[in-house]
């Protein structure tokens, strides 16, 4: 027995630095080196105190065994840093959680029981709060409730604000998948505006067909909407394409499929030609061939089917012409009533319809001067009221059962009644009247009509 504090003490220690002692009351076992402390046991060491076992030393305290076991009561207690060079296991109920540096490629913390997670909680507002867990039966990393990922700041962060919902938060969110660092796209504000950033000539393009995608080019002038097979662009009310120019090219044809208004000019291209339709003249709208000395022609659907053209004319004049092509002809409200060149080169002015007459009026609506009037018999006539009627021609010829002059007749030369052999002309020279029966042996009577008796 030592009594009170005595030590069993080093003699080679001049300090008396390494002893083993108690203290006065013999609650506490003090065990006290100069540089270590080493305790060896071959079997079992056990080391009891009724309160504490006090183990000093300025250097080390070194405990060799197969197996150290602390047992405290209540809880043990490292105050100061701790360093474990092994693996360390905390086993709590039925929970074994292990620490250890045995994968090469770092630290491992490993929740042994299966299907068993690994919890992060923090104390906030006095309150011991999850903030996140690496769940056992999902082998995932779960935060819990609203709780983010944040990077740098609390600015930038990854959070599931609903149940089925992801929010990524940053005043630019960069995505990249380049591969050099260049970038693929950025979510940003600029201003007021929020915008989706497509970088260099990425592509926003169909996973079932990459062919199919949208695009701009390096400089960000163009913006290209290509797809292998359509372009489908659908809206209940307006597509609005708003631009100083709005190029549409397509390998076949351009297709509207419904009414299509143009609000300014429309100039139709193709080859050497360019057709302009558009309605700035005062008398309304215009349509013209925008290149010199050349003409508008129509034509319906049938293989080389020209109807007509509008063109300079081929007397090398000043003048335009319509020209209705070969035998064509123009018609009005009726088929039976039509103007054309007749297959011997002749211009025929028709009107075949039942007792259809022809007229030829001048400025005041009840001045017809020349009137052909059709019978349905056959029966035909010609109407001229006019107060001169000039001919100036070698011969007039009158196909007609009747010929009727209301006012004066002037011939200039000679007048001819009659046909074949029968023939009665009627003529002048230098004051000289002459009547002439060209028939042979007959002669001329003048009769006049005298009381119903010729």
């Amino acid at each position: 027995k030592l009594i009170g504090t005595t030590k069993i003490a080093s003699d080679d220690d001049a300090t008396n630095q390494t002893f083993v002692n108690m203290t006065e009351d013999g609650t506490t076992l003090n065990l006290n080196g100069r540089e270590n402390v080493v305790v060896n046991a071959g079997g079992d060491l056990d080391i009891r105190a009724g309160t504490t076992v006090d183990i000093v030393a300025t250097d080390t305290v070194a405990l060799t065994a197969q197996e150290v076991i602390l047992n405290p009561g209540s809880e043990f207690i490292v105050n100061s840093d701790m360093r474990a060079r092994g693996k360390v296991t905390v086993v709590d109920d039925g929970d074994s959680l292990i620490i250890h540096g045995a994968a090469n490629d770092g630290i491992t913390l490993e929740n042994t029981i299966a299907d068993q997670d690994i919890i992060f909680k923090v104390d906030h507002n006095l309150t011991s709060t999850e903030v996140l867990r690496l769940t056992g039966a999902d082998a995932s990393l779960r935060m819990k409730g609203l709780n983010p990922v944040e990077f740098r700041n609390s600015t930038n962060s990854i959070s599931a604000t609903e149940d089925n919902e992801l929010t990524v938060k940053s005043s630019t969110i960069k995505l990249d998948a380049s591969g050099d660092g260049s970038g693929t796209m950025d979510l940003t504000t600029e201003g007021s505006e929020k915008m989706i950033k497509i970088i260099g000539e990425a592509k926003i393009a169909s996973a079932d067909n990459i062919g199919t995608y949208i695009n701009a080019t390096e400089s960000g002038a163009y913006l290209n909407v290509v797809a292998t097979d359509k372009v489908d662009i659908a809206a209940t009310d307006s597509v609005e394409l708003t631009a100083l120019n709005v190029v549409i090219t397509s390998g076949n044809e351009f297709t509207v499929d419904s009414d299509f208004k143009a609000r300014g000019k429309v100039t139709i291209v193709d080859g050497s030609d360019s057709l302009s339709i558009h309605g700035d003249h005062a008398d309304g709208i215009t349509i013209k061939n925008e290149l010199e000395g050349r003409g508008i022609i129509f034509e319906i659907n049938e293989p080389g089917a020209e109807v007509m053209r509008l063109e300079k004319q081929s007397d090398g004049s000043a003048y335009e012409a319509l020209r209705l092509a070969g035998h064509n002809s123009l018609r009005f409200g009726d088929d039976n009533i039509r103007i054309r060149k007749n297959e011997t080169n002749q211009l025929v002015l028709k009107n075949n319809l039942d007792g259809g007459d022809i007229l030829l009026k001048v400025d005041d609506s009840n001045d017809i001067i020349l009137s052909l009037i059709g019978d349905e018999d056959g029966e035909h006539s010609v109407g001229i009221d006019a107060t001169t009627l000039d001919i100036n021609v070698v011969t007039v010829d009158i196909d007609a059962t009747t010929t009727d002059v209301s006012g004066d007749l002037l011939v200039g030369d000679t007048l001819t009644v009659g046909a074949g052999d029968n023939i009665l002309t009627v003529s002048q020279a230098n004051g000289d009247v002459f009547i002439n029966n060209n028939a042979n042996n007959k002669d001329i009577v003048f009769n006049v009509n005298r009381s119903g008796s010729g």
